[in-house]
């Protein structure tokens, strides 16, 4: 459990920034990573954790844009406004840190389906058990952490990376 919440700690620093650039001029760049997964986390030798992969991350400055409708990512770690083609903001990725974080936690697949377009059902419908129903040994604050960030309505999820580092340090030190 202190690996996992150690490397999503770091995964949610590195969007908390990505999230918050600003362009030369000042401006709000509006990057969204789209494609958090696990594939995209490397851990180093040394500990050090990294977030790659920002190929397919969109910025609201961009002169091109995706056609709506048109999947970019992994399906298992879509968002479900993703997932359906929707408008995206930074609490797409929030959702995609809470699917690799409770896939660590339990060590089982959050959304299966036997296809793509099931997997998609699954993501566009979120149906998430707690955690601790899965693996005992987690506590209901930490299952109150995840179901958070897997809320299918964006408004209900934490609204930036920092908020949901908070959500975290408040489990980790209780009585700080």
């Amino acid at each position: 459990v202190a690996n996992a919440l150690y490397i999503m700690c770091e995964v949610l620093q590195a969007l908390d920034y990505a999230h918050r650039k600003n362009s030369p001029d000042g401006k709000d760049l509006g990057l969204i990573h789209r494609d958090i997964s696990p594939q995209n986390i490397m851990i180093s030798h040394d500990g050090e954790v990294k977030l790659t992969d920002f190929g397919i991350a969109k910025a609201a400055t961009r002169l091109s844009k995706t056609e709506p409708g048109i999947l970019k990512g992994k399906f298992h770690y879509m968002s479900p406004e993703q997932a359906m083609g929707q408008q995206l903001d930074n609490r797409s990725d929030l959702f995609s840190v809470g699917t690799i974080l409770y896939e660590l936690l339990t060590d089982e697949r959050l959304f299966k389906g036997k296809s793509n377009l099931e997997v998609l059902e699954k993501v566009r419908d979120p149906q998430v058990l707690p955690p601790s129903r899965v693996n005992r040994a987690l506590s209901k604050d930490l299952d109150a952490i995840l179901l958070k960030a897997q809320a299918r309505d964006p408004g209900q999820r934490y609204q930036s990376a920092r908020d949901f580092l908070m959500g975290f340090a408040v489990y980790l030190h209780p009585n700080a």
